[in-house]
């Protein structure tokens, strides 16, 4: 299910944006792991012609985690911005009479 399905069914755009959030995250931190794991030997120069594939290995785990920082935080913040409702309401207090 997209946020875009989710929106007008069931959740006002900011409950939608907060609970698409771990549904968005799950395959891109899948594949964002298992390419970290795949680079690692090759940015710790274990086998042999590592040396020249060390530093496209080192720049590529930076770009995936810069990407993954994008990806989570500023998208959807400018999803809410851009198509409305830009921030959640905060919840009400409690009472201590609850």
């Amino acid at each position: 299910m997209s946020l875009s399905n989710m929106a007008p069914i069931c959740f006002s755009k900011c409950r939608a944006r907060l609970f698409g959030r771990p549904i968005r995250v799950r395959p891109i931190l899948m594949t964002q792991l298992t390419t970290v794991l795949v680079l690692i030997p090759v940015a710790v120069n274990l086998g042999e012609g590592d040396d020249m594939l060390r530093p496209m290995a080192i720049a590529e785990i930076g770009r995936l985690f810069y990407s993954l920082t994008l990806t989570c935080f500023f998208l959807t913040t400018a999803y809410g911005l851009s198509f409305g409702g830009g921030t959640c309401p905060s919840p009400r207090p409690r009472s201590s009479a609850d």
